[in-house]
């Protein structure tokens, strides 16, 4: 469809890994702490929140569990699944 933000895609591990027009990758395999895809939604860098705040009422934030099983994910090695 649209032509993503920074070049940005979120539709394979890889182009999690290659990340958008920065060239900065979105996930670092094991180490959410290090990891945009985690420390965006999770609030932890000021003005990069995803959802951005002024969309929250159409797009809600990540609930504590959402963020807990996205960081376990990225933690234990960011695999894609199966199926």
């Amino acid at each position: 469809g649209e032509r993503p933000k920074a070049n940005f895609q979120v539709t394979s591990r890889a182009s999690l890994a290659k990340g958008g027009e920065s060239g900065t990758p979105a996930i670092v395999a094991g180490e959410p702490d290090r990891s945009p895809l985690f420390l965006f939604p999770a609030e932890r860098v000021e003005d990069m929140e995803m959802p951005p705040l002024r969309e929250r009422k159409k797009y809600p934030a990540l609930t504590a569990e959402e963020l807990g099983t996205l960081r376990a994910w990225i933690a234990q090695g960011a695999q894609e699944g199966k199926g």
